[in-house]
């Protein structure tokens, strides 16, 4: 809610206008309400937490406890964070986890191949990628390029499921110990 006080000298002043940071970054990445006040439904709030939860249990049942997991995303409302915390509450242990990082990765198919072949993600058996930018933060990765990045780095999809906001998640395997 908004609440601002009334100082000395500055008169009224604003302390928030009722958003918090999650609110702020739903407005931008277009998952939330368009009056940032106003949080993501219950409803929709609920189908987040299935996802991630749901995320969670499948890396769980393909054994991806003790094997790297690539996120080629960065999504406000599904992402590395909210899918290692549904893994910690049935776990107590967290997935071994690789972030993209858009800004330090050429937006190509041989820099995301480089990414996973030889740089960060090289050790990860598994990998997750969207199928477009709905919610995630800029600069995106091109999922496009990032499927033909994945193929060549030796990965083969494993399942799919959608996300609340209809975007395709795609779970990649590559088997490490034959290189």
């Amino acid at each position: 809610r908004p609440w601002s006080i009334n100082l000395p000298i500055f008169g009224p002043t604003m302390i928030t206008f009722g958003a918090s940071s999650i609110e702020m970054y739903e407005e931008k990445t277009g998952d939330g309400p368009p009056n940032v006040t106003i949080p993501v439904s219950l409803t929709q709030g609920t189908k987040w937490i299935k996802a991630s939860y749901n995320t969670a249990f499948t890396l769980r049942k393909n054994g991806a406890e003790k094997r790297e997991v690539g996120f080629a995303f960065i999504n406000s409302l599904y992402n590395v964070n909210t899918i290692q915390y549904e893994q910690l509450l049935k776990s107590n242990s967290a997935f071994p986890v690789v972030q993209i990082t858009p800004l330090s990765i050429p937006n190509t198919v041989a820099g995301y191949t480089q990414w996973l072949a030889y740089g960060a993600a090289k050790d990860c058996w598994f990998l997750l990628t969207d199928s477009g930018t709905k919610g995630d933060f800029k600069p995106y990765v091109n999922n496009a390029m990032m499927v033909l990045a994945a193929t060549n780095a030796r990965f083969h999809r494993v399942d799919k499921w959608l996300l609340p906001n209809g975007q395709e998640v795609t779970l990649w395997f590559r088997d490490l110990s034959r290189k």
